[in-house]
């Protein structure tokens, strides 16, 4: 007999094969066609179409902050320019106009003939966790009717605070300036790197040299993107992709942002960082001076208004008093509102759940905000407070 034939068992393997092999192309075609897609409209919509730095680095960083940063040669970072959107953890609104300055709330009513305020500091004068509408530049610029320049900038010391005011006097040309800082900003001051949420970011910095203070590090070279490398592998391969990055964040959020980035041990100068304040608060006072413009300093405390804290905002306050610059102490309106109206008080500040079990607190709410344009409302304009 002769062997059984197979051609058509064979022929219908082939067409099977076949019809596999064509399947499995559309369906390639078809994911990297959207994989593709996504990439480009994702890019587009970040306006970074040719920015290939790793995503994840660069939301690590500024993930939970509400401030827009972007690289600045003689402050170290700046807010950006012209932004309507920023990603953040709060969900609020963060707008800027020309040369960084965060908007208030669009339905304020300004009297356009008065030169401006300029209000510089830290987060507490940006409004860290909190809307355009909720700063206190935007509550005091509400209540006062004078155009309120919020120059505020996340992670400032004081030394960063006084060149952003020295940047921006001469293009605003501002009736008064308001030189906001907490008890974080006088030990920034002599730090040559800030090693927290902007870590390794270089900053400006004064350092004695034979006895005289100077400006140093200026101008600050980019800083680059050391942290890729000490990235898992996930993260450093698909930190590149911006469609991946999205499906990460989306698909797994608590793994793809639970990676905290090694922090750089931070530079500091020899000075001490009462010494290097005091210094600084001798340059706002000739500024101000030279330019003819009223300047106030009003340290802000926080939450706990700890003593401590407070010790070292008063060494830089007699500074300030030294060297003939008005001063508004806001600590004893908070202590009263804290020890007689304890449940409003608390609204004053954002709080959360710490690990141990206890509460901690951050920024101010915009209630906080609003007491705080209050005390300097009624500081700027005494007539009003007796009326």
């Amino acid at each position: 007999p002769f062997p059984p034939i197979h051609f058509q068992t064979e022929n219908a393997e082939i067409q099977m094969n076949k019809k596999t092999f064509f399947i499995s192309v559309i369906v390639v075609f078809s994911l990297g066609t959207l994989i593709f897609f996504g990439e480009v409209f994702l890019r587009l919509r970040r306006h970074e179409l040719l920015d290939f730095d790793n995503y994840f680095v660069k939301f690590r960083k500024t993930k939970a902050a509400t401030c827009l940063v972007t690289f600045d040669e003689t402050l170290g970072w700046v807010s950006e320019s012209n932004v309507t959107e920023r990603r953040n953890n709060y969900r609020t609104r963060v707008t800027t106009r020309d040369h960084g300055i965060r908007i208030n709330s669009v339905q304020n009513k300004v009297d356009s003939k008065l030169p401006p305020i300029l209000a510089v500091g830290d987060s507490f004068v940006f409004g860290d966790q909190a809307s355009n509408e909720e700063s206190w530049p935007s509550h005091l610029e509400a209540k006062s009717g004078t155009r309120v320049l919020n120059a505020g900038m996340c992670g400032y010391g004081m030394d960063q605070s006084y060149l952003r005011a020295k940047q921006l006097v001469d293009i605003y040309q501002p009736s008064t300036l308001i030189y906001s800082f907490t008890s974080y900003d006088i030990p920034r001051s002599r730090d040559k790197f800030i090693a927290d949420t902007f870590a390794d970011d270089p900053k400006p910095y004064f350092e004695t040299e034979n006895g005289v203070f100077e400006l140093k590090g200026v101008p600050l070279p980019k800083p680059k993107d050391i942290h890729e490398m000490n990235l898992p592998f996930l993260h450093r391969v698909v930190g590149k992709s911006a469609f991946f990055s999205f499906l990460m964040e989306r698909l797994a959020p608590n793994y793809w942002w639970s990676i905290k980035l090694p922090d750089r041990k931070v530079a500091s100068t020899h000075d001490e960082p009462e010494a290097v304040s005091c210094h600084i608060v001798k340059l706002i006072s000739e500024m101000s001076r030279e330019k003819n413009i009223r300047t106030i300093l009003l340290p802000q405390p926080f939450y706990e208004l700890d003593p401590a804290d407070g010790q070292v905002l008063e060494k830089v306050v007699a500074c300030a008093k030294e060297n003939s610059l008005e001063v508004l102490d806001i600590t004893e309106a908070l202590r009263e509102a804290k020890s007689n109206r304890k449940a409003e008080f608390d609204t004053f500040y954002f709080s959360y759940p710490n690990s141990d079990g206890t509460v901690g607190h951050g920024h101010m709410t915009n209630a906080g905000n609003n007491f705080v344009a209050e005390q300097i409302h009624n500081y700027l304009n005494p007539k009003v407070t007796q009326n």
